[in-house]
């Protein structure tokens, strides 16, 4: 029994840092292609053009900012202490 629980264990490990490489490699992607995109703007557009466009880019800023207002985080510690009961009544 025991056993079955650490392989389960390491599993889900393996499985997080996976998951977790390829979240930080499409991350550092995005923000590459991002930089080099307001670059090309920048050379492409006058100065006041690009105050103009980072001006307007400003609510959507904020939208992102505000959007998730923690429901991940209130997911995943709910769907875990639930999975935490179930397992206590099996037992």
């Amino acid at each position: 029994m025991r056993c079955k629980i650490m392989d389960k264990a390491l599993e889900m490990g393996k499985t997080s840092a996976k998951g977790s490489f390829q979240l930080f490699i499409g991350q550092a992607a995005s923000t590459i292609i991002m930089a080099i995109g307001a670059i090309i703007l920048a050379r492409l557009i006058t100065p006041e053009e690009y105050g103009l466009y980072s001006i307007a880019l400003i609510p959507s800023y904020m939208a992102i900012l505000f959007r998730d207002w923690g429901i991940n985080s209130a997911i995943t510690k709910y769907t875990a202490s639930l999975r935490a009961q179930k397992t206590e009544e099996e037992t």
